[in-house]
């Protein structure tokens, strides 16, 4: 199966933060001010709200607790929606979270007709700079689905917090060693990385056996091959392999995590 993180691994490296301390939501509305709602389920509910002190916008994500398996972290990450605030009360816990309210990223590239290698490979290198910073504190994304990426104002990517516990009535890419239900390793997050650059250039989901279109560059499908293949312990062993790979070899991941220039794709907002 594929390599877990071991604890020798978690030591050398910097850990996550300490898990987040909820308050009462009685406490939330001196915060915050609900305005809107924008999806009401059984466990799910979100909407938008007011930071009375600010004025601003930020979203509201309430989950009932029965699907809730581990404490949720607070990061500072430039590429995944960050959790600002947490909320508890008898059934649910309440985050408060940055908005984003553009599309999935796959609907906005289909909207911008830009499904170009250029553009998978901008968004893949900034979901491995998140990948990278994730396995360097000794966790993993886990299940990943197209509608985990979206975009901020400047077109860059916006994960889904890694914390947040999955929505099933959202697809995710199922992975080859998932019914072993062993899914949060490094390798199956790189085969979700694989998945991910695939329907990009592919405009499909992937599919086993993988077939590749014969359109792409030897450089795009040598890395698909590679990520995605069938048995984790053929897949890269870390990030760092992937970033030397020739696919990624006029990027700049140095650049590209301080860069305030805009994205290829830019958004189109939900109202």
């Amino acid at each position: 199966m594929g390599q877990s993180i071991s604890k020798r691994q978690r030591q050398k490296n910097c850990s996550l933060p300490c898990p987040m301390s909820p308050l009462p939501y009685s406490e939330m509305s001196l915060r915050y001010e609900t305005f809107k709602t924008l999806k009401d389920t059984k466990d799910f509910k979100t909407c938008l709200v007011y930071y009375k002190s600010k004025r601003t916008e930020v979203s509201l994500l309430s989950i009932s607790k029965d699907l809730c398996k581990e404490p949720f972290h607070q990061l500072s990450s430039k590429f995944m929606v960050n959790i600002l605030d947490l909320y508890y009360d008898s059934k649910s816990y309440h985050l408060v979270l940055e908005k984003v309210q553009s599309r999935s990223l796959m609907k906005e590239i289909q909207m911008s007709g830009k499904a170009s290698e250029r553009t998978a490979k901008f968004y893949a290198a900034e979901m491995l700079i998140e990948l990278e910073n994730l396995h360097k504190m000794g966790s993993t994304y886990g299940k990943f689905g197209p509608h985990h990426a979206k975009l901020d104002q400047n077109g860059h990517l916006k994960l889904r917090h890694f914390n947040l516990p999955e929505d099933s009535s959202k697809n995710t890419y199922q992975l080859p060693e998932e019914f072993l239900g062993c899914f949060k390793t490094p390798q199956s997050d790189f085969w979700n990385l694989g998945a991910f650059i695939f329907q990009i250039v592919e405009q499909r989901p992937v599919t086993l056996p993988v077939k590749l279109s014969s359109m792409l560059t030897d450089e795009c499908r040598s890395l698909l091959n590679w990520l995605l293949q069938t048995n984790p312990r053929k897949r890269p062993k870390d990030v760092q392999q992937i970033k030397s790979h020739s696919f990624f070899k006029n990027v700049d991941f140095t650049k590209l995590k301080s860069s305030t220039q805009r994205g290829p794709i830019l958004p189109h907002y939900i109202s």
